[in-house]
């Protein structure tokens, strides 16, 4: 008897199983739209200088929430149809390190309000701008179309400098070479400036290609009588034209120094020098500093 009744349990378990499956089944998943973003590209005011950029990833909103962060070229699915408020923020990798993705906070989203379609691809090649004048500005602009600021000489060598050449990524570029005679270079641009250290955000852009790795440092005074100077960041070889993207943030909020100067450092180490390297050279353009206002 006992046998009957668990056997009458388990038919009655399948059956609902059974049911739910066909349930299940019968419910149609749902068609998402998709648009398709070919590429992002930065259509710079003329007072933020070049429009060069290497915005990487899109982050997508589509009414309000988020759908995702996508490598561009990218399809982007939306599980959404008819009129559909879209927010695409351009994505960078902080200091070039793909670990880092983050909102570029510099440059504008795009807001749009487009019309999807079920099963249909649309797509927006995307173009930004830097926000606007009011909002930030550029504390420092290097491009070498009008003369060389990197002109303070910090190694006390002087025969090595930075020297103007017309292959800058756009325009004059400029040189940092460095010899197995003369294997250091460092040389600061020939002006201080001021930069928040209250948390708001800060980034140095630049271009540049090298065959010897180089570093980006920061110089200031602690005090009145007190200098220092610290690296941001070291860069390794690239053969093509690259964009970086360097925080200087966290740096700021640390050190809370009473002004700054812009600093590049070429060096050929000893363990170079004796494999037979003679000389490394660096070619940087269009470097600023951004900053909110």
């Amino acid at each position: 008897m006992q046998k009957r009744s668990h056997l009458r349990i388990f038919s009655v378990g399948m059956l609902i199983v059974l049911v739910l499956s066909m349930v299940s089944c019968d419910k149609e998943e749902p068609i998402p739209s998709y648009i398709f973003i070919p590429s992002f590209t930065v259509d710079a005011q003329p007072e933020f200088g070049t429009s060069t950029s290497k915005i990487t990833e899109a982050w997508v909103y589509a009414n309000n929430d988020l759908l995702g962060v996508f490598p561009i070229p990218a399809t982007v699915p939306i599980l959404e149809t008819g009129a559909t408020d879209i927010r695409i923020f351009p994505g960078i990798h902080e200091a070039g390190i793909l670990s880092r993705p983050t909102i570029y906070p510099f440059y504008e989203p795009i807001l749009l309000n487009h019309v999807l379609t079920a099963g249909k691809i649309d797509t927006l090649p995307l173009v930004t701008k830097y926000l606007s004048s009011d909002k930030i500005k550029l504390e420092l602009n290097i491009t070498f179309d009008i003369g060389n600021v990197l002109t303070d000489d910090l190694d006390d060598d002087s025969t090595t400098f930075v020297k103007i050449i017309p292959e800058g990524a756009e325009g004059p570029g400029g040189q940092l070479m460095v010899r197995d005679t003369a294997p250091n270079l460092s040389v600061g641009n020939n002006s201080l400036f001021h930069l928040p250290t209250n948390g708001s955000q800060v980034y140095i852009e630049m271009e540049y290609h090298n065959d010897v790795k180089f570093s980006v440092w920061m110089r200031g005074h602690k005090s009145i009588n007190q200098g220092d100077i610290k690296p941001i960041a070291t860069l390794n070889e690239k053969e093509e034209w690259n964009k970086i993207y360097i925080p200087l943030t966290e740096f700021l909020q640390s050190n809370k120094w009473l002004d700054y100067q812009f600093v590049l450092n070429v060096k050929l180490t000893d363990n170079e020098i004796a494999s037979g390297i003679k000389e490394g050279k660096v070619v940087v353009d269009n470097i600023k500093i951004v900053r909110y206002k």
